[in-house]
């Protein structure tokens, strides 16, 4: 009796051991991932704070968006930088050694219009929410989910999203090696003397770098070697006045590669069909090659105009 007393003190203090400093290992790539966020130009991280537990653990901080990166991306200008607070809750315990632990996270906007304009809309001032796999290795698989917007002023426009997805897959060393985008359903409709809209349904982009980039420098312009996918099921352009324009079943593939600074692109795009107005065309195919792009040329434009 005693010695079966005596292992389960034994199991009990291992256990709760190997939980401490699992919990301490998945502090610390917590943090190192926040910091890594703070080291992208145009992402500034504040009020950081972390309250550690043996199984589970809460996090979060505050993140400002430039408004100039938020123009680099989007083409749109912005008054004010956009400011986020992002609030996690941390799953571990004695497994995360073997099986790693996970990161619930919903992120906010906490700009005061845009926030109320949100909420409208949203029903809060949440905007997405994620769902972070990690290994105590380092690798980590990031799944993003935007919230579905409807939004109708019943006399402008109208404005819809279904299942706006990304995801990313970032190696120990904090390089991006893959991206991807899939939207379930995007439309935007005008009101006006005519009706006019503009449709897209099950879109998808992936993108799995060869050589992988520093995330870090994720919006920084430079080539590098890839393979991407893009399909959609459908896209259609809806107009009153100058008829409608739809393409079914587009599904393009690009492979760029790097050797010696020269690159490679070849390129193949498929449509099943594209209607105008009445008129129907169906199975397109497009196959293009280009070799001996000159790659540092390239990036040193792409500096430039992007300085």
């Amino acid at each position: 009796m005693k010695k079966l007393i005596s292992t389960l003190v034994v199991f009990i203090v291992v256990a709760v051991g190997a939980a401490y400093i699992a919990s301490n290992k998945v502090e610390e790539h917590y943090q190192r991932t926040v910091d890594k966020l703070n080291d992208i130009k145009g992402f500034k991280v504040s009020e950081n704070k972390y309250e550690k537990g043996l199984f589970g653990s809460n996090g979060s901080f505050d993140l400002t968006v430039s408004k100039d990166l938020f123009y680099n991306i989007t083409g749109e200008e912005t008054d004010e930088d956009l400011k986020f607070k992002v609030e996690s809750v941390i799953s571990h315990s004695v497994f995360a050694f073997l099986n790693g632990f996970e990161i619930d996270s919903k992120v906010s906007i906490q700009n005061d219009m845009i926030k109320n304009i949100a909420a409208t809309f949203l029903g809060s001032n949440v905007v997405a929410t994620a769902k972070t796999k990690a290994t105590l290795a380092g690798d980590k698989d990031i799944n993003v989910k935007f919230s579905d917007i409807d939004f109708n002023d019943k006399k402008t426009n109208k404005f819809l999203t279904k299942d706006f997805k990304f995801g990313l897959k970032v190696d120990k060393k904090y390089n991006l090696n893959s991206a991807n985008i899939e939207i379930a359903k995007i439309s935007f409709e005008s009101y006006g003397e005519y009706k006019d809209s503009i449709e897209a349904e099950g879109v998808y982009i992936d993108t799995a770098y060869t050589t992988s980039v520093e995330l870090s420098k994720i919006f920084e312009s430079k080539i590098s070697p890839y393979v991407a996918n893009a399909k959609f099921k459908k896209v259609a352009l809806l107009s009153e006045s100058e008829g409608d324009i739809v393409v079914d079943d587009f599904d393009y593939k690009s492979k760029f590669e790097i050797s010696n600074d020269l690159g490679s692109l070849n390129d193949v795009i498929k449509i099943g069909a594209v209607s105008v107005s009445k008129l129907k065309y169906t199975d397109f195919a497009f196959e293009s090659k280009l070799s001996n792009i000159n790659v540092p040329a390239i990036n040193k434009v792409l500096d430039k105009l992007s300085s």
